[in-house]
């Protein structure tokens, strides 16, 4: 309903959104049906952007990221020969990414998977759950999910004497899992896009910004990803000229739409090498997905080490 009164009531000219895949695989229908830009700054569920020609997002989608993690797991720690796959069944990037990402990708590096575990977003006690994935033995859990349950699941392994390597999606970025787990965290890993910890004048004129504002806050890759989405659609608006009245609404919207679509190496904060290029289509079918570098970062010492370039050594967790 506020999709349709942003669109039909209001008028706006695009839609920098949804955030999240369960919302933007709610919205993208709506927005390809009347002709309007939807750019999801966050939604990493593959494929959820391929159908709609007005649909993009700023991601790379995990079927991209999760083997780069995988195949640096397998150099850094060649005894993960067995995993369990942890997955939050409620959300929908998390059900992607545990079911239909992990599941095939460890299969692909050699990597058995002895036991799967759902759960749902908002579970606390995963004391039943680790009990179950203990008694296969793993030398990996593998998390479909976010932060915060992810966080407690660490807890409960350390409590129950369960030493693994924790391997996760994007959704494990954010500094809180550190503050929230402890040690327990230790060791875990995943790709991301965005590191709060970048020296690039671009990221600490950020980074001081944003404390200005919200000095309690951990910076993280979703608001850094709204930033920068932020920025390409202001880009493309002005880009695109538009006149932006009732009368030219409907070629304007195309007008912003086609220069979303031609942005190429757009100075960011999300991307390892600091740019961005927008896929309109991948073999003459719509994609909508951003290109950008990510890096795999690391908890070590209580905190996210970037370990894809080179910056750090694999950290022993057994």
């Amino acid at each position: 309903q506020p999709a349709r009164g942003l669109i039909d009531k209001d008028q706006v000219l695009a839609a920098h959104g949804p955030q999240w895949s369960a919302e933007a695989e709610a919205v993208f229908p709506i927005c390809e049906r009347s002709k309007i830009l939807c750019f999801s700054p966050t939604s990493t569920k593959p494929g959820v952007s391929a159908p709609y020609s007005w649909a993009f997002r700023n991601t790379v989608d995990e079927n991209v990221l999760v083997p780069q993690t995988l195949k640096w797991v397998k150099e850094n720690y060649p005894w993960v020969k067995k995993a369990a796959i942890l997955t939050d069944v409620k959300d929908a990037y998390s059900k992607s990414l545990g079911h239909d990402t992990f599941r095939p990708r460890l299969k692909q590096f050699g990597i058995e998977v002895v036991e799967e575990v759902d759960y749902l977003t908002g579970d606390t006690d995963f004391s039943a759950h680790i009990t179950k994935i203990k008694a296969k033995n793993p030398d990996l859990i593998a998390v479909g999910g976010t932060w915060l349950e992810t966080a407690n699941m660490m807890k409960e392994a350390q409590k129950q004497d369960l030493r693994v390597l924790w391997v996760g999606g994007v959704g494990m970025g954010n500094a809180r899992i550190v503050e929230n787990a402890g040690l327990a965290s230790e060791g875990a890993v995943h790709n991301a896009t965005y590191d709060k910890d970048a020296t690039t004048e671009m990221n600490q004129s950020y980074v001081r910004r944003l404390l200005a504002k919200v000095p309690n806050e951990t910076p993280h890759w979703p608001a850094a990803n709204c930033y920068d989405a932020m920025k390409m659609l202001a880009q493309a608006i002005k880009q695109a000229n538009v006149t932006n009245t009732p009368k030219t609404l409907e070629v304007d919207r195309k007008r912003v739409r086609e220069a979303l679509a031609t942005i190429k190496d757009f100075p960011a904060l999300t991307s390892a090498d600091g740019k961005i290029t927008i896929v309109d289509t991948v073999d003459g079918k719509h994609a909508g997905d951003a290109i950008k570098k990510g890096t795999l970062i690391q908890v070590q010492n209580g905190r996210f080490v970037p370990v894809g370039e080179g910056k750090a050594t694999a950290l022993k967790v057994r």
